[in-house]
């Protein structure tokens, strides 16, 4: 075969452009195959948020802007505070007596409503008033006074202004709810049998 090559010449160039044209067809059929697929990837993006506030800084926060609570304004509760449906007896018998008359509506399984009720029968200690302690099951035996008030729910410490300090024939009451500090519900107490003026000036520190 060698031979024959060196013997004719133009059969080795006729090698030559069957080898040149192989290639040049062999680049092209790759150059017209469609580019191999990606793998998909997920686009992420990065969010990033600020981590929530705890408890006790949320409740800073939203009661930051909140001014404090003035004590509550007394509102009549029945004109005619004799005992009956609504009142019980032992009820119109202290008001009649001159007492403050406190009643505490509250839960049984309530945590809050627990410890507002032992702090309320602290006040059986003071004689110049009357305790009296009913289940939201029961509210409607003191309705008279519950309605006049508008309990609207519990825990509720509703506090009743002796006769002698009531203004005008009504008797009149202050409701407060949730839990309460011991102080606050002595403070109560002094404020309902408070006589003195109601509008005196304040002068800040």
């Amino acid at each position: 075969m060698r031979q024959k090559l060196n013997d004719n010449p133009l059969i080795l160039v006729g090698l030559l452009a069957i080898g040149v044209a192989f290639l040049v067809v062999t680049r092209m059929n790759s150059a017209n195959k469609p580019p191999a697929e990606q793998p998909a990837t997920a686009d992420t993006t990065a969010v990033t948020t600020e981590p929530a506030p705890a408890a006790g800084d949320a409740a800073s926060a939203a009661s930051a802007d909140v001014a404090p609570a003035a004590a509550p304004t007394p509102a009549p509760v029945a004109s005619d505070f004799k005992a009956g449906p609504g009142l019980p007896t032992a009820v119109a018998d202290a008001y009649a007596d001159g007492k403050v008359v406190t009643l505490l509506v509250y839960r049984e399984r309530g945590i809050d409503d627990r410890k507002v009720k032992s702090m309320v029968e602290g006040l059986r200690v003071r004689s110049d008033t009357a305790v009296f302690l009913t289940k939201a099951a029961g509210i409607a035996k003191y309705s008279r006074i519950t309605q006049g008030v508008d309990v609207e729910r519990v825990p509720a410490l509703i506090i009743v202004r002796p006769k002698s300090v009531s203004k005008g024939a009504m008797p009149e009451a202050t409701v407060s709810y949730g839990y309460q500090h011991p102080e606050t519900v002595q403070q109560g107490v002094r404020d309902a049998l408070y006589k003195g003026r109601s509008d005196l000036p304040y002068y800040p520190r």
